[in-house]
């Protein structure tokens, strides 16, 4: 008798512990498709490593790999200047100085047409 109460005790603790989770908006999914469907998007991340700068990029309908898609390349400008051309989706800039530097980045094709998709931003390099 016990062990039915004991038992039966137990299971109505556990019913009211139910949690009750919010439904997802209808909304959400929308936006989420609006921002997919823009080609000229382009996303880059990028991360401080010491004295170096880890970059990756990414354009929607661009391939740097030689896919079946409309080719391109990178050419990045560090604080104005020239730095390198680059045909992978991530690359590194290394050895920078302590202070802020500002990189650009544009997609260009393999012929160095422009694109017209260029992404800039800054980033601190801080002292040892």
């Amino acid at each position: 008798m016990k062990k039915m109460l004991c038992l039966l005790f137990i299971v109505f603790l556990l019913s009211g512990c139910k949690q009750d989770f919010p439904k997802p908006e209808a909304s959400v999914p929308n936006v989420q498709a609006a921002d997919q469907n823009n080609s000229d998007d382009m996303i880059v991340r990028h991360f401080v490593q010491g004295k170096d700068i880890l970059v990756e990029c990414f354009v929607p309908g661009i391939s740097f790999s030689g896919n079946k898609q409309k080719q391109g390349k990178m050419i990045v400008y560090l604080n104005g200047n020239l730095y390198a051309e680059y045909e992978t989706a991530a690359f590194i800039i290394k050895n920078l100085e302590k202070g802020t530097h500002h990189v650009k980045i544009d997609i260009v094709s393999p012929e160095n047409q422009q694109y017209g998709i260029s992404k800039e931003f800054s980033v601190i390099i801080p002292s040892s």
